[in-house]
């Protein structure tokens, strides 16, 4: 694998970058150092800081810091009064958002460890129970926090003020599946998922419309939405866009030209 890696590079070869995700995700998966984090219990949430250097770890209650270079504990970043669900780490890596199973979603500075705001459970969510479970999604900028509940509209917050910025009602005639909730393109502009009668399209959520449709590349119309969403994410330049699905396949499309189209297996 690594001699086929090789030949694809810049100046073996070939004078032209036609590298894209796919190659760094494998170059990385080739080369990377193991470092054994010790897990006395289990953890609900893993992100690691844009230098590499840090890795936090939520456990219950508490959330680590972990050094990457030697496997050591490098100390408590914060305790709360509850189990932490998920973290999420801004892009620039100066904000950690944590999620709790039952009480408000957190923000804190890295450097500092200084609580930014606190984030409450929609009023809609509290009345129904069912719909307690949050999705969120920073902005490139790490100012703005989407959160959103099942079958219920997407609430936009500030992480610096913890007020809320705006909330955004879902068009009924579309279906947006819980497992592919909204996140944010490196533009700013905030996206969903969502199933258009027989194809999925992406939706740009403040502009309520649709901005692709993503062609499952198939004979058989149901190829793509027999699988449900798992997740899925823009490159670092908007240009991609990837879908996990059920299936155990990463599909990705070109934005701009959503008839561009590549997928692997999931092993």
């Amino acid at each position: 694998m690594d001699e086929l890696l090789e030949r694809h590079r810049p100046g073996n070869g070939t004078d032209d970058e036609w590298r894209g995700f796919e190659w760094f995700a494998l170059w990385k998966l080739l080369h990377v150092e193991e470092r054994s984090v010790p897990q006395p219990v289990w953890f609900t949430g893993v992100c690691l800081t844009p230098d590499g250097k840090t890795i936090l770890i939520a456990r219950e209650d508490i959330i680590e810091m972990w050094e990457t270079a030697t496997g050591r504990f490098a100390g408590v970043f914060a305790k709360i009064e509850e189990s932490v669900s998920k973290l999420l780490l801004s892009r620039d890596g100066k904000k950690v958002v944590a999620v709790g199973f039952v009480g408000p979603t957190r923000v804190w500075d890295v450097v500092s460890k200084r609580l930014l705001a606190e984030i409450p459970f929609s009023k809609n969510s509290v009345e129904q129970r069912e719909l307690k479970e949050r999705h969120i999604a920073l902005s490139p900028d790490g100012k703005r926090l989407a959160v959103r509940y099942n079958a219920a509209p997407i609430e936009e917050w500030g992480t610096e003020t913890g007020q809320l910025i705006k909330t955004y009602p879902l068009p009924s005639s579309l279906t947006f599946p819980f497992n592919g909730p909204a996140l944010y393109a490196p533009s700013g502009r905030l996206i969903c998922l969502a199933l258009n009668g027989r194809h999925w399209e992406l939706w740009d959520v403040a502009a309520r419309q649709s901005i692709a449709k993503l062609d499952p590349h198939s004979d058989d119309p149901k190829a793509l939405i027999a699988f449900n969403p798992i997740g899925h994410l823009f490159s670092h330049d908007g240009a991609r866009y990837y879908l996990a699905t059920t299936d155990f396949v990463v599909r990705s499309w070109e934005v701009n030209r959503v008839y561009s189209f590549s997928a692997f297996k999931c092993q």
